[in-house]
Parts: structure tokens; sequence; C-alpha cells
């Protein structure tokens, strides 16, 4: 049966009015330093993405001073496509053998990141979504290698404090001395006052929830030992432990809790830096 013509030519427009909206991307950790053994990036869409050949639409370049493109980095992506059950969140992970010392891809090619230098993270605005969308926004995060990390993270050195977030809201927040790993912070970190668990945003070296009263005289933080840093060095290990020169390391099994019985009053003159992403059930 032939459809009508105005039914048709409808159709096509509004085919037309959906690939010409542009999806966005964003791209975590936020901070602009790693360490130069980092491992992951998460790529976060705001609609499923078409899969399958995502590698093709994404490359790391080494950049100067002013940006300008110094050369490509060879095959620095672990290429499996790894995707939440949404196909909206994407983890790039970089090739885990180019980043351990002395493993047969770091000896032969090098390591991803050499510290000192500034690379750039790019994305293609060819890269589509499942609808045919075009990618838009900033497609790209630029990030400057540090010195390697490879010391375990210790929650016993934690701290907390107070703050206002992006939203204006009261917050408590938890110093935790060094960036961790954005979604192993979110799924390996339990914030509970009077037995209710918090829900709290992740940033940088900082975490941040909206406490359910104004007054709060304790809450306590449970924190699973597979919880990483950006270098894969996790509370139970690190990652590039070498069992040979340790053979009776013990790796922690428990989890870790923290108390924090002290009273924290709120100012109204406290602040909370840069934007904070909520955390996801």
């Amino acid at each position: 049966m032939r459809l009508p013509l105005h039914f048709a030519l409808a159709v096509l427009l509004v085919n037309l009015a959906v690939c010409e909206e542009e999806a966005s991307v964003r791209i975590e950790p936020y901070v602009e330093k790693v360490p130069a053994n980092h491992l992951k990036f998460y790529l976060h869409f705001s609609e499923p993405m078409e899969r399958g050949d995502a590698f093709r639409f994404l490359r790391l370049i080494e950049i100067n001073d002013s940006g300008k493109e110094l050369v490509e980095v060879p095959e620095p992506f672990r290429e499996v496509e790894l995707w939440d059950e949404t196909f909206t969140r994407m983890t790039l992970w970089f090739h885990p053998g180019r980043q351990k010392p002395g493993v047969n891809l770091n000896v032969e090619i090098g390591p991803i990141l050499e510290e000192g230098k500034t690379y750039r993270l790019e994305i293609s605005p060819d890269w589509k979504t499942e609808s045919g969308a075009k990618l838009g926004g900033a497609l790209a995060k630029t990030i400057e290698a540090a010195e390697p990390d490879s010391e375990q993270p210790d929650p016993t050195a934690w701290g907390s404090g107070y703050g206002i977030n992006a939203r204006g809201q009261s917050v408590i927040l938890i110093h935790t001395g060094e960036t961790l790993d954005p979604e192993s912070a979110r799924r390996r970190i339990q914030i509970f006052i009077e037995g209710k668990a918090m829900e709290f945003d992740v940033r940088s070296n900082q975490l941040a929830f909206v406490p359910p009263q104004k007054k709060v005289d304790s809450f306590r933080v449970v924190i699973d030992p597979r919880l990483e840093d950006l270098a894969g060095n996790s509370v139970a290990r690190p990652f590039n432990l070498d069992l040979d020169s340790n053979p009776n390391f013990q790796e922690r099994t428990d989890p870790v809790e923290l108390f924090f019985p002290r009273k924290i009053k709120f100012s109204e003159d406290s602040k909370f830096p840069g934007k904070v992403e909520k955390k996801k059930n």
C-alpha cells in the first residue's frame, strides 16, 4: 500500500529533524592532571550511541603548550567496547599492558603517557547516536601527565568539612586526599546517617552529600576495598603489585568503616568548588 504523499513528506521531515539534533558527551574524570599510569576514562553520552566500531572515532594525541598536535599516540586503547545497560556510558581503557612497567607492550611500544607531557583525547563528530544524531559541544579533553601513582588509597586519612554545591545546597564534604576513579567511588562507597544511605556527588578529590537536616551529629562511611584511584590502585592492593618482591603481601578483603562523630554546622558563606555529578542508583 502506497502512503499518501503528505504523510510520507511528514515522516521525512521528522527524520531530518531528528538527524539535525545534536547529542552531547562529557568525559570523566574532570581533572586536568592525571598520573602517568592513568587507566580509564568514562564517556557519558546524552543518548544511546552507535556501537561496534567505536575506536574508529577515538584518538589520543600529544600536544604542545599552544595545543598544536605533535604526534598521535599509537595503540593507546584496550579495544574492547564496554557499555552500561543504557548504552550511554562507555568505559574507555588505556591498554593496561602499556601502563604496567616491565610488561611486554610497555617495553616494546612504551608507556601511553609520559610524565610532564600534555595530551588530548579526541572524539570524532562523525560518531553518531542510534537515532542518527551527530555529536556536538566539547569533543575533546586535555590532560597533563603527572608523576606515576603507585600508592594505595588510604581512607583512614580522609577528612570532612562543609560547603555549598553548584545547586546552592548545603553539603557535607569528604576530602579523599586524591582523585578517585569516579565510577569506582559511586559503586564502592556508601555513606549513612542514622542508618539511611545518602546519595552523593563525586568531584575530583571530594565527595559531597546533602544531609537530611542542618545539624549532623555523626555519619558513617563504608568503603569496599575494591575502591580504586585513577591508576587502578585499590584499597585492597596496588595495581602493579610485584609478588616476587612482596611474597607475604596480604590483600585486604574486609570493608573500611569510618565514623565522623563531630558535629558539623553549616555557615551561609560556605563554598563548594566546581560542578558536581550526581550518583546514579
